[in-house]
């Protein structure tokens, strides 16, 4: 059976939970528990766009740019567009044909 060794503990006040118990609180150091003393996480810093510098902009909308031309992106967005264009006027004319014109034909009681 494993034992865990405790750094601090104790009982909290009657009253802080519910019902007429005390409890109990400890603190167990983390290499005790986990065997090996985890080193803390380093986070990387952030990489930002100096903005405020026109060479490393121009430098930035160049290359974006060759890349851009580079995969044809701006032909497809125009594609995207003429085609979003396209769908909006197929919607329009399908909603005109199907369009009910209800009480155009006058009642004939031969026609039951």
């Amino acid at each position: 059976m494993a034992e865990i060794m405790c750094a601090f503990g104790g009982f909290l006040a009657f009253g802080k939970l519910l019902g007429d118990h005390r409890g109990l609180w400890i603190d167990v150091p983390k290499v005790l528990l986990l065997g090996c003393n985890i080193p803390p996480l380093l986070h990387p810093t952030a990489r930002r766009l100096q903005l405020h510098d026109p060479c490393i902009v121009n430098r930035y909308l160049s290359i974006l740019h060759d890349a851009m031309v580079e995969k044809n992106i701006y032909l497809a967005v125009e594609y995207e567009i003429l085609d979003a264009e396209i769908c909006t006027e197929m919607d329009l004319a399908e909603k005109k044909c199907r369009k009910l014109r209800m009480g155009a034909v006058k009642y004939f009681p031969t026609y039951k």
